[in-house]
């Protein structure tokens, strides 16, 4: 009896055992069959495939593992899924996978999870914002990209996310991104950052006012102020300041041109505000660092950039400052005059061009070079004989900013007798931004064997192809050099040396 109860025991446990493989082979491909639905081209079949996989239990486990683009797409159809109405179930699952695909290392799916999520609405904002259960906060829980991405899908909820939000600068995990998202919505959003930028906790304060500076928030000029009596604030405050941009701010912000961790970005902040009232002390700042030896590379540069942007009621002041005894305020002031465009600033800046350093030389020559600046022309043609290549290199790029009043005088060095000139005169024209092509033709017939071959090296700089028949016809009848340097620009042009 007992081998007969063995088999029959043996037979029920193969019978189960195939039963079992069977539904879970069918199941298997029933679930690959709705993966690959999800590539449908059929939004509603996609939605159709994510709702059953979801019903299933299915969709949390395999998604992981699908590609990128198939995750994208599920997002999408998530934020159909809940759009048409399903069950609370289908919903709040839908959801909570679209918080964990907002977290996706790929950046198609982030994207996807971040407009279905925010496209949903006031649904998402548990997730996005304050946690569900066991589910904490994208804002607070994920890494950097997810973060950006939730605050993102914040900005385009909009309103309906400002008392989750608010209420999220009180916690200090989440109040960073909630202060971002509250910025990018604006609005409703300014009211509880401006509040919290008078904050008594300081870490909030700090994160208020460097959202309103970022999102340029005029109304948080007042509170950035105040920030400034705040060691642990000041830095904040006044790059916050420099952002948004109010000429009120700029006698607060001066004073700490003296400080030598906070004078570079003083000098960004006045610069972007760009009050003349700056000017005077940057450059006695930069006297007062070249008389103590100091070094301080990061605000030469950053103070020359607010003299630049504090633009044309600054030039009586940079003009005076070229006469100055120290070679960095000179070299600040021709800088600072250097977009300017002030016909004003011509005298001073050609007086510069004869400065014994070549720093102010160099300056002082680029800062002519404004288009039409006819006045120019002959200081800048003298400037070439530099003995610096970085003074006459700039005066040559100024002749070819200036343009048409430089083209003659460019074109007489063409036939002289010294070959750097004729080199200088040569880029000169070439860097035009107007090039003077039918002029050059016109000098290849010059009587001057050199005028003929510097204005055929030109043509081949210029790279006009419209000069390709006369340069071929030189090339087949010229001798020498010019024959050599019409060859050389036809190369250039990449043409046949010779007409076919």
């Amino acid at each position: 009896m007992e081998p007969k109860r063995s088999r029959r025991r043996q037979i029920v446990v193969a019978v189960i055992l195939a039963a079992l493989i069977t539904f879970l082979a069918v199941r298997y491909a029933g679930q690959r069959r709705l993966l690959g639905e999800l590539d449908s081209k059929d939004p509603q079949a996609q939605a159709q495939a994510a709702q059953t996989l979801l019903e299933r239990g299915a969709l949390r486990d395999a998604l992981p593992a699908q590609r990128e683009a198939r995750r994208a797409r599920t997002a999408a159809a998530l934020a159909l899924v809940v759009r048409r109405g399903a069950s609370k179930e289908v919903t709040q699952a839908a959801v909570e996978q679209l918080a964990t695909l907002i977290r996706d290392p790929q950046d198609r799916p982030q994207l996807a999870a971040s407009r279905a999520l925010g496209g949903l609405g006031a649904i998402s904002i548990p997730y996005l914002v304050q946690g569900v259960g066991e589910h904490k906060p994208v804002i607070e829980d994920g890494d950097d990209r997810a973060k950006a991405a939730a605050v993102n899908a914040l900005a385009v909820i909009g309103g309906p996310a400002v008392p989750a939000l608010t209420a999220a600068l009180n916690n200090a995990g989440r109040r960073q991104q909630a202060a971002i998202a509250l910025g990018k919505i604006g609005g409703a959003g300014i009211e509880p950052l401006l509040k919290a930028a008078w904050s008594k906790d300081n870490a909030l304060r700090g994160i208020a006012i460097k959202v309103l500076g970022d999102v340029k928030q005029g109304r948080g000029v007042e509170p950035a102020i105040d920030a400034l009596s705040l060691p642990e604030l000041r830095r904040t405050a006044i790059i916050a300041l420099g952002l948004i941009g109010d000429r009120r701010a700029a006698p607060e912000i001066i004073p700490y041109l003296k400080d030598p961790g906070l004078r570079s970005d003083a000098a960004t902040a006045l610069g972007a505000i760009g009050d003349v009232r700056a000017a005077a002390p940057l450059l006695e700042e930069l006297r007062v660092l070249e008389e103590l030896r100091v070094p301080e590379s990061q605000f030469h540069s950053r103070g020359v950039w607010a003299l630049q942007r504090i633009g044309p009621e600054a030039v009586p002041l940079l003009a005076a400052a070229l006469k100055s005894d120290y070679v960095y305020v000179r070299w600040a002031a021709a800088q600072g005059l250097r977009f300017d465009e002030a016909p004003g600033s011509v005298p001073a800046l050609v007086a510069a061009l004869h400065d014994p350093d070549v720093k102010v030389r160099t300056a002082a020559a680029a800062a002519l070079g404004w288009s039409g600046n006819a006045a120019a022309v002959p200081p800048l043609i003298a400037a070439l004989d530099d003995a610096d290549w970085r003074a006459a290199d700039a005066a040559v790029r100024s002749l070819a900013a200036i343009g048409q009043p430089a083209v003659e005088p460019l074109m007489s060095l063409l036939g002289g007798a010294q070959p750097v000139k004729q080199k200088f005169a040569s880029d000169g024209l070439a860097q035009m931004l107007k090039a003077p092509v039918a002029r050059l033709l016109q000098a290849t017939h010059s009587e001057a064997p050199g005028i003929r071959k510097w204005a055929a090296i030109t043509l081949g700089k210029i790279g006009d192809r419209s000069a390709a028949p006369r340069l071929q016809e030189m090339a087949a009848t010229a001798q020498g050099d010019e024959r050599w340097a019409a060859q050389q620009a036809l190369r250039k042009l990449g043409v046949p040396t010779a007409a076919s």
